[in-house]
């Protein structure tokens, strides 16, 4: 079985065909995890050949796709075994497509993020709560490091500030948030972490992930959550990866930075 064709809406299967089959049944499923409304859920299709399009998806809608053969024969139909676990195909549908590096800034200013609009070209001050432990500060430095290496110029002042009043952003434990989250009604901006998790499952990169939420940058398409009218994120920012020794990779890449250059351009808004 494999992809045929897929898009922002959609998705194309096609498997080679069965011999003696007049026909299949498709059964689509979705991953562990991912909440299906029931009347959402779509049941068993009868197809004359061997191709199936599913439409109607959400952006970055994850599905597999289960097949078996069918023949009928005096009048009876026998059917042949589901697909197995190697036999199935996960997938996702296409990326959310980029805007244009000089339309970025004004999406993010359509949004009210605060910390875009009060942008001046000074870099950007984050205090940090004095509960969290030292790396949370050196995740703020590496950031700004990333930013001003790629870039050329600072975005992100890599000193936090000990004064919450001359700060863009705060970084503050808040109960009942499941992880990590952004918060563009605080004041000054929030990024919020819930006290009870630990640090560690969260992920080394978290900060970078909340932080380019007030940016205005939102979920690309593999997660069930995706923001459509933000600037996107990358698929790695917006979902992280996993390294070979189990560690949650959520961080920015090249085309990130670039896109925080977009909406921060060195000349200034």
């Amino acid at each position: 079985m494999r992809v045929a064709d897929r898009g922002l809406d959609f998705i194309v299967w096609e498997w080679d065909p069965v011999e003696g089959a007049t026909a299949y049944q498709g059964d689509v499923g979705y991953p562990r995890g991912t909440f299906v409304p029931p009347e959402k859920e779509p049941p068993p299709v009868w197809l004359e050949e061997p191709i199936f399009r599913l439409d109607g998806l959400s952006p970055g809608a994850s599905v597999y796709l289960f097949v078996r053969a069918a023949r009928e024969t005096a009048g009876r139909v026998e059917l042949g075994p589901w697909s197995e676990s190697s036999g199935y195909v996960w997938t996702e549908t296409e990326p959310l497509p980029m805007p244009a590096c000089e339309d970025m800034r004004g999406i993010a200013e359509g949004l009210r993020m605060k910390v875009v609009l009060g942008w001046d070209t000074t870099p950007i001050r984050v205090w940090v709560e004095p509960a969290f432990p030292d790396f949370v500060r050196e995740q703020v430095a590496v950031f700004a490091a990333k930013l001003e290496n790629h870039l050329g110029y600072p975005v992100l002042d890599a000193t936090v500030t000990d004064d919450i009043s001359t700060a863009d952003i705060q970084v503050v434990y808040k109960k009942g948030v499941r992880s990590a989250a952004a918060s563009n009604g605080m004041t000054p901006p929030a990024v919020l972490m819930n006290p009870s998790k630990p640090h560690d499952e969260i992920g080394v990169s978290f900060i970078e992930h909340e932080a380019s939420h007030l940016f205005g940058m939102g979920h690309n398409t593999c997660r069930g959550d995706v923001q459509p009218d933000w600037v996107p994120m990358s698929m790695r920012l917006s979902c992280g990866d996993w390294a070979p020794n189990g560690e949650h990779l959520l961080g920015v890449v090249p085309s990130d930075l670039d896109t925080i250059g977009c909406i921060f351009p060195e000349e200034g808004p």
